[in-house]
């Protein structure tokens, strides 16, 4: 039976995050995806999600954009923070 440091369970950008974090601690890492390939997850359905930003695009815009997609019901903090820092940590990233 293999063992690992590290179980991450999705291949979305949060679980791929996770998992290149923990492998660059020198963690033996395993991630599990419900689908045959990496790209079928949420995160590749994400609606503009915060890699992109083009012509027209602004971080009020892509925050009207996630509460809408959260129906709402989102925490303001926190999609103020993704619409204003994500792009920038993205392309860090």
């Amino acid at each position: 039976m293999q063992q690992y440091d590290v179980l991450v369970i999705g291949s979305g950008i949060g679980g791929l995050s996770a998992a290149i974090s923990a492998a660059e601690q020198g963690c033996s890492v395993l991630v599990l995806n419900k689908s045959e390939t990496f790209s079928e997850c949420n995160t590749w359905y994400a609606q503009g999600g915060i890699v992109e930003t083009g012509l027209g695009d602004s971080p009020d815009l892509l925050e009207q954009d996630i509460i809408k997609a959260g129906y709402g019901i989102n925490c303001r903090e926190a999609v103020h923070l993704v619409a204003t820092e994500g792009p920038v940590l993205v392309d860090e990233y």
